[in-house]
């Protein structure tokens, strides 16, 4: 039963095509493990396929990404959102000389990080403001 499970995660991975499915699975399922394996497949998608990958669909998952921190933060499973973290820090790396748009990931994040308890992350982590 794992191998098929792999199977079927791995086919996730093999194609910038899935983006929308995983971004679709994050944002609408109940089901914790389920986000925690599509962020985690989107992880794995965007490391190995980053220059098949569209910029407007970079940007995409830019946008999609901080507004799930956003929205989602506070009702989050520890576990996604750490995901989300990771995968948030990936994207970063990977597109920090792809274009300008790209790179304003850090202070996009950073305001996020300024904002009331009632928005950001401010319930899970210390910030001195």
């Amino acid at each position: 039963m794992k191998s098929n499970a792999d199977r079927q995660l791995k086919e996730f991975t093999e194609s910038p095509a899935n983006i929308s499915t995983l971004r679709f699975i994050l944002e609408n399922s109940a089901n914790t493990y389920a986000q925690y394996l599509s962020a985690t497949a989107l992880k794995t998608l965007l490391g190995e396929n980053w220059t098949k990958v569209k910029l407007q669909d970079k940007l995409v998952i830019k946008d999609f990404l901080l507004r799930f921190m956003v929205t989602k933060t506070l009702n989050c499973d520890k576990h996604v959102l750490n995901m989300m973290i990771a995968l948030l820090a990936r994207i970063s790396k990977l597109s920090w000389f792809d274009h300008p748009d790209l790179k304003t990931m850090v202070s996009d994040i950073t305001y996020l990080f300024s904002m009331s308890s009632e928005h950001t992350l401010v319930g899970l982590y210390t910030i001195d403001q």
